[in-house]
Formats: structure tokens, sequence, C-alpha cells
């Protein structure tokens, strides 16, 4: 699962550096901004969303509001927990691991199809209507 846990995080970061490129690629162009820009902001949009369930919401956490249990934050706490012991890992421990297994594979998949769909479509579009060339075009990611 760490594997699993540090592709995401990385296909995230590469997504967000894909996109600062192409969000400077379309200011300097001489296409119409709006269309290229919406695109660019609905994948950020989605990126947003599945951050705050793989971390948590940053403004609840900066308010001292309670929040569900995140991926990150399971295993964070087993890792902590876990560092110094001889013991084997607890029930609790194991059920949180297997919870947290879970949900980052529905998001690491949810990852995937925003970097091999709609990062690749945008880049097609960018592509067909001549804007300037940004880094790592046309990589498909794999693991």
């Amino acid at each position: 699962m760490e594997a699993d846990y540090g592709n995401t995080q990385s296909m995230m970061s590469e997504i967000n550096q894909k996109l600062k490129y192409m969000r400077a690629a379309i200011v300097r162009s001489e296409q119409p901004f709006e269309t290229y820009a919406s695109a660019v902001l609905t994948i950020e949009n989605k990126l947003k969303a599945i951050s705050i369930g793989l971390y948590g919401d940053p403004i609840k956490s900066k308010l001292d509001l309670d929040q569900l249990q995140t991926p990150a934050n399971r295993i964070g706490t087993i890792s902590y927990e876990q560092k110094y012991t001889t013991s084997t890992p607890t029930k609790t421990h194991q059920d949180s691991y297997a919870i947290a297994k879970t949900e980052i594979d529905a998001i690491k998949k949810q990852v995937e199809t925003i970097y091999n769909v709609d990062v690749k479509k945008l880049e097609d579009k960018l592509v067909k209507s001549g804007m300037p060339y940004t880094p790592g075009r046309g990589y498909e990611f794999k693991n």
C-alpha cells in the first residue's frame, strides 16, 4: 500500500506541474483564453477534491473542527505508533490499515483517470490548437 500511496502523491504532483506549464502556455498563446483555462480549472478542482479526500480539509484543520479520518492520517498514526514498538500491530491498526488501503486504491484510480484521460485530452487540444510546448506532453503514467 505504501507504493500506491507514494504513486498517488507523485501523480498528483506531476499533474499540478503540468497544469502550471499549461496555464502559462495558454496565457502566452493567441488562442481564446476562456476555453482552455476552464479545462485547466476543472482538472484543478478535481485534484483539490481528491486532495481533501486524501489529506483532509485544511480549512477545517486550521479552525480545529472535527473531520473524519483520512487515509494519510491513518497511515501516519499507524507509522508513529508502531515505530519504536516490537509488538505486532494491534487489531485497531490492522483495521485502520485495511480501511486506508481501500480508500487509497479508490483515490489512486481517480487520479490515474485524471492523469490518463483529462490531462491527455487537454494536451491533445493544446497540440491541435498550436499552443506553445509544455514539458511532458504525451507521456502516459505507468507503474
